[in-house]
């Protein structure tokens, strides 16, 4: 799981501050390290965090932080200090993006446990609310877990 050296401390276009201020960092970032293909990266991340925390939940972006996520864990495990110039989205904001959803969906109650219970029960898709099912499905996304194929979502 993708952890920040430093914690708490936004870096890297941290996802707490103003569009504004992180508008300023990233454009900054991305024009002196000559990586202006990640402007777009980072905005879409950062608009499905704030998407999801305002309720506005959607699977297609959570598989597009999936993607960044499996990939920067990929580089982890596989490089102990990866040249940060050869990364096209810092570790840093990546990070932060999992952090922040990780503890979004900790406080809508999506844990380790609601997997298991997932798993166990094969919890009745149709019992759920619209916006429960759009919830769940972003959680299993971002878990790297299938979800039951419905057009419902």
């Amino acid at each position: 799981m993708m952890s920040s050296k430093n914690k708490g401390k936004p870096t890297g276009g941290g996802l707490g501050s103003s569009t504004e201020e992180f508008c300023t960092e990233i454009l900054h970032e991305c024009l002196t390290k000559e990586k202006t293909e990640a402007i777009r990266m980072y905005l879409g991340l950062r608009h499905a965090i704030i998407s999801t925390e305002n309720g506005a939940f959607s699977v297609d972006s959570m598989w597009d932080v999936r993607i960044v996520r499996s990939y920067y864990e990929g580089i982890e495990h596989i490089c102990a200090s990866p040249a940060p110039r050869s990364l096209l989205l810092s570790f840093d904001f990546v990070a932060s993006v999992c952090e922040n959803l990780d503890a979004y969906f900790e406080r809508k109650g999506c844990t380790g446990a609601t997997l298991i219970s997932y798993f166990e029960s094969r919890v009745q898709w149709e019992s759920l609310s619209k916006d429960e099912r759009k919830l769940m499905g972003c959680f299993l996304v971002y878990n790297d877990v299938p979800y039951p194929n419905t057009s419902s979502l």
